[in-house]
């Protein structure tokens, strides 16, 4: 894969999701590329959020593209890594109370909730606590993740969908994410504020 083939594969969610931003994830080697090279691609596109597994990647990312850009790491931070985040500008997902701890007053975070996945993400037993901790930070992003999103008619979709809307009640000023690269397929009702492709 080029460099043009990612952009145009990110222009094609982009009009999928018109009332959606849409952010690029450069995770990784961004697709054989590198993850520099086609995060440099994508943001001279129009890309402007960016998500990488990892600090490292995210440090790389942020090197080739400036203060511009957001940048966010799904694997989140802690203790022994939050100040390079915020001396990097980079965001953290935060995936569970541990990590909401060790990031708190650091500076803006995202949320990542289990609505069903099951991998990563605050519990449905862990948000009331985790709303208590959240109380006055600035969540830049509430997200999930679909575990049956490769089949778009899979019931489990819309469950996620109702549940990660229940969830996200507690955090109402916070933009949302439910949708990766499959579930940008399901239209607008799982578009919410912010696609995922990649």
């Amino acid at each position: 894969m080029d460099a043009h083939a990612i952009v145009e594969n990110w222009r094609f969610f982009k009009q999928r999701a018109p009332s959606a931003a849409t952010a690029a994830v450069v995770k990784a080697d961004g697709y054989g590329l590198g993850a520099e090279t086609a995060a440099r691609a994508l943001a001279q596109a129009g890309a402007r959020v960016f998500f990488t597994a990892t600090l490292n990647e995210a440090l790389a990312v942020r090197a080739v593209l400036g203060d511009g850009p957001q940048i966010l790491v799904l694997n989140g931070a802690n203790a022994n890594d939050a100040e390079s985040f915020a001396g990097a500008r980079i965001t953290p997902v935060l995936n569970s109370l541990a990590q909401i701890k060790a990031w708190a007053g650091r500076g803006p975070a995202a949320l990542h909730i289990d609505t069903g996945m099951n991998r990563l993400g605050i519990g449905p037993e862990e948000l009331a606590p985790a709303a208590v901790a959240l109380k006055g930070a600035s969540l830049v992003l509430v997200m999930s993740h679909l575990a049956c999103g490769s089949q778009l008619d899979h019931a489990m979709n819309e469950t996620q969908r109702q549940r990660f809307v229940d969830a996200a009640s507690l955090f109402p000023k916070a933009p949302l994410s439910l949708a990766a690269t499959a579930g940008a397929l399901m239209g607008a009702p799982f578009h919410f504020d912010l696609i995922r492709p990649g």
